[in-house]
């Protein structure tokens, strides 16, 4: 569905580039094929090897030579997290957010960044929540890895605070040697939500604990086109597909868990899946669509990621999230 006619990608040296990397792949899956002679000259696979070591745009996506400065803003459904789609997932009503941010990133892979959670309160667009965001993250020859904190600090004088996480754990793994790359994310998010209960007598008001945890294994190939429309900008594509498992719990301390009838606010801002007796399981099939587009230092960054929910549920088992996401690099 996409059209990449610009005459710029087909190119000679683009149709090498392609016969190659099907020479690279198809061998290993097609074991009868012995023959392997090719077209590539020596100055061909020389002039390769230096594009992907040398290439503009391929240093600013992989960033690991460089410090530098990220100045963004983003739009989209998501509520809880800018990194985490399985928690957001986890929404009862995405609603529009805009999300402004700066982080810093050395060049060891250290990292720290901060956002601003903007959307409609009363009537009103203001700030709900702020994100503290240190990370880290690592660019090996086989593998690529990444852990973050997050901690969240809400807008006392806001009355729409959909998020009862303060403290988000985040990490991702993902082999990167082979073509169909595989991978694995895990995320823990815990915090507490005072609320008017139900109860079997009444009602009382309690602090409850929530939390979160998930594991989403998945698969990934990342497409590169470069040199659209300039020698300094290029396209990424990068589709996966996921299997997520997880567990989401709510206790009441110092109150019978199996005496909870209802948790109102609660389930305002959460689905049903957050129950007290909940167990890791199976929850859902996902699929996550990356685009980014980087023209030097400047980029643009669509994310679209769909939910289909597995278990028995009265909420509704398909969820849509995107986002879009501009920013500036200042190296």
């Amino acid at each position: 569905n996409f059209d990449f006619s610009y005459p710029k990608i087909f190119s000679n040296y683009m149709l090498k580039l392609l016969l190659l990397l099907f020479t690279f792949c198809f061998p290993s899956c097609i074991n009868a094929q012995t023959d392997t002679t090719t077209t590539f000259t020596k100055e061909d696979l020389r002039m390769l090897d230096s594009m992907f070591k040398t290439d503009e745009f391929i240093n600013l996506m992989m960033k690991d030579k460089k410090s530098y400065l990220d100045i963004s803003v983003g739009a989209g459904n998501q509520l809880l997290s800018t990194s985490n789609n399985n928690s957001n997932a986890g929404e009862s009503k995405p609603a529009f957010t805009l999300t402004p941010g700066v982080a810093y990133n050395h060049k060891s892979g250290l990292g720290i960044a901060f956002n601003v959670f903007f959307a409609t309160d009363n009537g009103n667009f203001k700030p709900y929540q702020f994100a503290i965001n240190p990370y880290y993250q690592y660019y090996g020859k086989k593998i690529s890895a990444g852990i973050s904190y997050t901690r969240y600090i809400f807008n006392t004088g806001s009355n729409f605070s959909p998020n009862p996480f303060k403290n988000a754990f985040y990490g991702n793994f993902i082999f990167t040697k082979i073509f169909i790359k595989p991978g694995i994310t895990i995320g823990y998010n815990n915090g507490t939500l005072t609320d008017t209960i139900n109860i079997i007598t009444g009602t009382k008001k309690v602090v409850m604990k929530v939390s979160d945890f998930s594991v989403a294994p998945y698969i990934k190939h990342d497409f590169y086109f470069y040199e659209l429309l300039s020698k300094a900008d290029g396209l990424s594509f990068s589709p996966s597909l996921m299997l997520v498992a997880g567990q989401q719990q709510i206790k009441a301390p110092g109150l019978d868990n199996a005496r909870l009838i209802a948790h109102p606010r609660l389930s305002n801002y959460l689905k049903n899946r957050f129950t007290s007796n909940s167990k890791f399981q199976l929850q859902s099939i996902a699929a996550s669509i990356i685009f980014k587009y980087q023209y030097k230092n400047f980029y643009i960054n669509p994310d679209i990621y769909l939910d289909y929910y597995l278990p028995s549920t009265t909420e509704k088992r398909f969820s849509c999230l995107f986002s879009i996401t501009a920013g500036i690099l200042i190296f």
